[in-house]
């Protein structure tokens, strides 16, 4: 028969934990929706930066094309000529799952073209999955981000980075809804996606001129644009992150309501256990003294 202070220890350390969960949780419901408004009114904004960036880029080629110019730079800034691939997280606290997932994404893309792409990781959890899912003498570059500094200012040395690459491809997790985030990946150095013919086909279509200098527009896109849309990229994973927790804190607090109610039981039998033997004591006392 378990022992009724242990059950009610049992019972009060289970309560302090669901209290902790529970303001925990109120916590992450509020920091979702702070973010979730901008984040999400946001996306036709940055998709749109991203078509234009696009169209902006194949304009210049062709104009660069029309020049006749040998060795053809699409860049106002120093680039490598190489490719990175970007995969944007935190120190996240209960939403591994999801990074986990996102990650299995990222590296099953990249191992794909391994040899002509770069590996940019954020945030202390991506590299545990890197050591898991990628060979020892795999290298990749490091740069440490918070939820608390999930801001591009203060990540610049990462944008400068990100900046010297020729095309940019970052991956992260897209919020759809509390219940669902789902692994993502977008172009945002203004280069059409591998294969997309269709989308080749319809820029080609659109025609643009460019005043003053067609050089320091596409600087500002490099670098303004390039920077709100990475921004834009950060956000999603910011609310990915957090809508991916209050499932997880959601489905804590059911399994600690669980186990509440299992020791309310075992509570319960016990006493009863425990009030039959005394009653069965009181009979047996009175047949004796008979």
């Amino acid at each position: 028969m378990p022992d009724l202070k242990d059950l009610q220890l049992q019972k009060e350390s289970l309560s302090t934990i669901g209290d902790f969960f529970s303001a925990y949780q109120k916590l992450t419901i509020y920091q979702m929706q702070k973010n979730r408004s901008a984040t999400v009114n946001s996306r036709p904004f940055s998709q749109g930066l991203i078509d234009t960036f696009i169209e902006v880029k194949q304009s210049i080629r062709k104009l660069f094309e029309k020049e006749k110019k040998e060795h053809i730079s699409f860049s106002t800034l120093e680039k490598n000529g190489k490719s990175v691939a970007v995969f944007l997280s935190f120190e996240t606290k209960f939403s591994t799952d999801l990074i986990r997932k996102s990650f299995q994404h990222f590296a099953k893309t990249v191992r794909s073209n391994r040899a002509n792409v770069s590996i940019i990781l954020t945030g202390s959890v991506a590299k545990r999955l890197f050591s898991e899912y990628f060979p020892n003498d795999t290298e990749y570059e490091y740069y440490d981000m918070t939820e608390k500094n999930a801001h591009i200012a203060n990540n610049i040395e990462l944008l400068r980075r990100i900046l010297q690459f020729e095309r940019v491809e970052v991956y992260y997790p897209y919020f759809v809804s509390i219940m669902h985030q789902e692994p993502q990946s977008d172009t945002i150095s203004g280069d059409i996606p591998l294969g997309d013919t269709l989308l080749q086909a319809e820029k080609e279509k659109h025609r643009y001129f460019f005043e003053p200098d067609k050089k320091q527009i596409l600087r500002f896109f490099e670098i303004q644009i390039l920077g709100s849309i990475l921004q834009q990229k950060i956000r999603e994973a910011q609310l990915a992150t957090l809508g991916a927790r209050i499932t997880t804190l959601q489905y804590t607090q059911q399994n600690i309501d669980t186990e509440m109610s299992k020791i309310r039981a075992k509570t319960l039998k016990t006493l009863r256990k425990k009030e039959s033997k005394k009653q069965r004591n009181r009979l047996a006392g009175m047949n004796f003294w008979r």
